[in-house]
């Protein structure tokens, strides 16, 4: 009797009439995460709303170079098109809203005026407190004496003294305060020359403390 099947495999690889023909096995395409979601790379295409690791740098992370680029073509516009600073201010606005960023700029526009405001009132108030002490008595005294009435470094808006052996352990809020410690440092200093009672030094004048301040060696 003849053999149904033709081949050496056998009768369990014969098609069968009407049966639809068995497609290749092929492997699994590769799976990657992104967003730490499975999605595969290989003949399946990203799914929308999800973009590779690669496109979000392209699309988030310019680099300086490109930055820098940007700006300086920004820069070289303005310059060919004269555009003043008034010009650009209308053109930014109308990026800042063409962009939908005016909410988030509006974070940083605050921030800079708060600074803005807080500078003008630091040099007002260093204004305003250096005005008092400027026809005070006793600053003229100090200053012939070695003393220094000024704002500080470390503390914007905030003063102190020095003298040429010594200063202020802190800063004072106001230059009248400063001026009043370096004067009450200079009258210790006259008390110990003088080796006079608190009392009798309290008795005299505005015009005697200062007079004695600026001779504490007693003339015979």
């Amino acid at each position: 009797m003849p053999r149904d099947d033709a081949g050496p495999a056998g009768r369990g690889h014969q098609k069968r009439a009407g049966q639809p023909a068995l497609k290749p096995k092929t492997d699994p395409p590769a799976v990657r995460l992104v967003d730490h979601q499975p999605i595969a790379c290989i003949g399946v295409n990203v799914p929308l709303g999800r973009i590779t690791f690669r496109q979000k740098q392209e699309k988030y992370n310019m680099s300086g170079i490109t930055i820098l680029s940007a700006e300086a073509a920004w820069a070289k516009t303005c310059q060919n098109q004269g555009w003043n600073d008034q010009s650009k201010i209308v053109h930014l606005e109308g990026f800042i809203r063409e962009m939908s960023l005016f909410e988030k700029f509006e974070t940083y526009f605050t921030r800079a005026a708060c600074q803005e405001n807080e500078d003008c009132a630091v040099a007002r108030r260093a204004a305003s407190d250096a005005r008092p002490i400027a026809g005070d008595p006793r600053l003229v005294v100090l200053e012939r004496l070695g003393y220094d009435v000024d704002t500080d470094d470390d503390q914007p808006g905030k003063w102190i003294w020095t003298s040429s052996t010594d200063g202020c352990d802190s800063s004072f809020e106001t230059a009248q305060a400063a001026l009043d410690g370096a004067w009450a440092d200079a009258v210790r200093v006259t008390w110990s020359l003088l080796d006079m009672p608190v009392e009798q030094w309290a008795a005299l004048s505005l015009e005697q403390q200062i007079e004695a301040v600026d001779k504490p060696f007693p003339v015979d």
